[in-house]
């Protein structure tokens, strides 16, 4: 951050008195401290780190009479100056004095030229001694232990002790250096006191660029605090005007390294709920910053290091030394963790990439408290955009948050980091009766293992609750994130459109209205579009007479490839068998449940299953079917979603093998429904239980679309069991 100090030369007056006749004091607005001022050596000049830029006015003494004008001044812009020795960044200030003929000193960028009140500043002494009268009116001869140039610097240290070195700078010597290097970055602090009339002290970067200075005046001491990167730097002693001045130089620094460089010297810290952040610095002579800390309790962790100037990387270790945590970003992107830790002691490791140097900030926090374990009992989120680690197990197999959202739109959730198979489910509680009802479960789509899940839904104004549940009783750490974007309207949208065609005549408004809820039964199963935009599958319901024992067959037509490259239907067509027209119209409800079963092969239940390379039975090949058929075992493959989900009616909790119907003789039923022997009341198998017999859709049948390719929501799964 730059600032730029404005000097009003409109009071600058000049007359033929000397330099000195210039007021040199002026009072800053807010400050007990006087700023000081020469036309050649600007001794006050600004504020570092942002704080402001003062205008300040300068005028002549009693004595002087103001009758020429000194030119008006410039500065630009400095960094790194303030008062009473605050470093700052300086580039250049120029002045004229009308006195002067056109001699300037461009004192700042360090190009030093003659002028009559600078005491011949920037020139080489070439005495190793100088002359002075002491008390008495006597010349005696006074060493002089400094350089008066940057090259022939005197050579000191600068450590955690005050170190002081006394000299003199007057007439005849104008200049006295000091050189130190620094290996890390430090709090640098220096003090001139001691003074027997004024001299004034500044501080050059190994470029000779002034990074800071102090010029009070009179004999008040100089004063210099501040931050130096590692590096090699100068001090400049110098008198003011033509005075003459012992002094006595004290210099010493603070290390900025807190944190230890190994594990075993690691700085101890204390991360609680409230977020602490913690400043230091790595590079090159600092290649490790170590900390540690210790949870008493299960936590959820949070970790940003930010503020880099270069890049950086940390870790967390546990108290083996094991990675248990790792954030690797690229230049200066802040880095971050977030995630469950066991109680135990563990340690943070912040190191450089490669040679790189930088400051750095790093903040942590950790948070312990199970969410509740009920909708009554959740955790409230003040947004529907949160994130939260946690565990679950056998003796906390829930955690619920809940948020509400004042507008409709996109709710995602995303389950990650788990140790253990866990599931993420949506909610919403229609009824406010503090339980979840058949119907109440928006968005949940499982994956087995310790994958990550994935879960989205378009939202309407209300309150919602976020699941999160142990699959079988397993320990689980895991992290969850949200977040929700305000839509007008669902841009994936999945869909239905019925086209009623030839061939119903006589069928009534009843089972006509049967068959559309029986098609949109599966809206909601289908959570959202696999396309990048909405999907609107379009089927066509045709009667057919036939003397047979069929009530209604069922495909797709047209296939369409998705957004992961998989073809799926677009378009189908239902034939309702219309042989059985008066049994529709006497009972519609149960020609909806025949026709919610027809609709599922539409969507490619048993209609994709095949094989697009070895022939069915049947000597059929599907050039769009998944493999997902063994022909040899009557079987559905068992390393499917469809397959964890039977075992999971099995009480197996493993991946299972399905047994479908074959043998019967019929291409329209074998190789493309559960077996109606194992399965019974299912809505998949091939036979229809008749009126009055509830058929519901089991998390299985929903499974095997997924195993299609569908995005799913096995929340609006049927109560179902396998028959005794």
């Amino acid at each position: 951050m730059q600032d730029e100090l404005t000097i009003n030369s409109n009071n600058l007056l000049a007359s033929d008195c000397s330099i000195d006749g210039w007021k040199r004091e002026v009072a800053i607005a807010g400050s007990d401290s006087p700023f000081s001022f020469n036309p050649f050596l600007m001794h006050r000049t600004g504020f570092g780190g942002g704080y402001g830029s003062p205008t300040v006015d300068f005028e002549p003494k009693e004595e002087c009479s103001p009758t020429e004008a000194i030119s008006e001044s410039i500065v630009e812009p400095m960094g790194w100056l303030s008062r009473q020795g605050s470093f700052a960044l300086a580039t250049s200030i120029n002045l004229r004095d009308a006195h002067t003929d056109g001699v300037e000193s461009d004192l700042l960028t360090g190009a030093l030229e003659d002028s009559p009140a600078s005491g011949d500043i920037g020139k080489t002494d070439p005495l190793t001694q100088f002359t002075k009268t002491d008390e008495f009116g006597q010349v005696a001869a006074v060493a002089d232990n400094a350089g008066n140039t940057p090259a022939t610097a005197r050579i000191i240290t600068v450590g955690g002790t005050t170190t002081t070195y006394s000299d003199w700078v007057g007439s005849t010597d104008t200049n006295d250096y000091y050189r130190f290097s620094l290996a890390n970055p430090s709090n640098f602090n220096l003090l001139l006191d001691g003074l027997s009339a004024d001299a004034d002290v500044a501080i050059l970067n190994s470029s000779g660029t002034i990074i800071g200075r102090s010029e009070n005046d009179g004999t008040a001491p100089e004063r210099l605090t501040g931050t130096l990167n590692a590096g090699t730097y100068y001090i400049r002693v110098y008198p003011y005007g033509s005075n003459n001045s012992y002094y006595n130089l004290g210099v010493g620094l603070t290390n900025l390294d807190k944190a230890g460089n190994t594990p075993s010297t690691a700085r101890n810290i204390t991360v609680g709920s409230t977020t602490t952040t913690y400043s230091d610095w790595v590079g090159s002579t600092d290649s490790n910053d170590y900390y540690r800390f210790s949870l008493n309790s299960l936590s959820n962790f949070n970790l940003t290091l930010n503020g880099l100037s270069a890049d950086a990387d940390v870790q967390v270790l546990n108290s083996s030394g094991t990675i248990v945590g790792r954030s690797e970003n690229d230049g200066t992107a802040a880095e971050s963790l977030a995630g469950t830790l066991n109680a135990g002691t563990y340690y943070i490791r912040v190191y450089p990439y490669g040679s790189a140097n930088t400051n750095y900030n790093l903040s942590l926090s950790a948070v312990t408290g199970d969410p509740g374990n009920t909708l009554g009992t959740a955790e409230v989120q003040s947004s529907a955009i949160f994130s939260r680690s946690q565990q679950v197990s056998a003796s906390d197999l829930h955690d619920f948050y809940r948020f509400s959202v004042g507008q409709s739109g996109i709710f995602t959730a995303n389950l990650t980091g788990l140790t253990g198979d866990a599931d993420i489910r949506l909610i919403r509680d229609s009824n406010n009766n503090g339980a979840i009802n058949q119907g109440e479960v928006q968005a949940w789509q499982w994956e087995r293992g310790t994958r990550g899940e994935s879960i989205r839904d378009f939202l309407n104004p209300g309150t919602y609750f976020l699941q999160v549940n142990s699959y079988n009783n397993q320990t689980a750490n895991y992290s969850v994130a949200t977040n929700f974007t305000p839509a007008a309207s669902d841009n994936r949208r999945f869909s239905t459109q019925i086209n009623f065609g030839q061939g119903l005549n006589g069928l009534s408004q009843a089972a006509r209205n049967a068959i559309t809820e029986a098609v949109r039964f599966w809206e909601p199963v289908i959570s959202h579009s696999t396309f990048n935009g909405s999907h609107t599958l379009t089927v066509d319901v045709i009667g057919g007479y036939e003397q047979a024992g069929w009530l209604a067959a069922a495909n797709y037509r047209q296939l369409a490839r998705d957004a992961n490259g998989r073809m799926m239907p677009v378009t189908g067509g239902i034939t309702i068998n219309t042989y059985y027209l008066n049994n529709y119209n006497n009972n519609p409800n149960y020609l909806g449940s025949v026709l919610r079963h027809e609709f599922g092969h539409v969507l490619g239940i048993g209609t994709l299953w095949g094989s697009p390379i070895q022939p069915d039975p049947y000597g059929h090949i599907n050039p769009y079917g998944r493999s997902l058929l063994n022909y040899y075992t009557g079987t559905y493959n068992a390393n499917t979603y469809a397959g964890w989900a039977y075992g999971e009616l099995r009480r197996t909790f493993m991946p299972m093998a399905i047994e479908v119907t074959k043998n019967t003789g019929s291409p329209g039923s074998d190789w493309g429904h559960w077996r109606e022997e194992v399965f019974n009341t299912e809505l998949m198998t091939h036979q229809s239980e008749g009126p009055g017999v509830t058929e519901p859709l089991s998390q299985m049948t929903i499974a095997s679309l997924r195993d299609l390719g569908w995005n799913v929501n096995y929340g609006v799964a049927q109560p179902y069991s396998l028959p005794a």
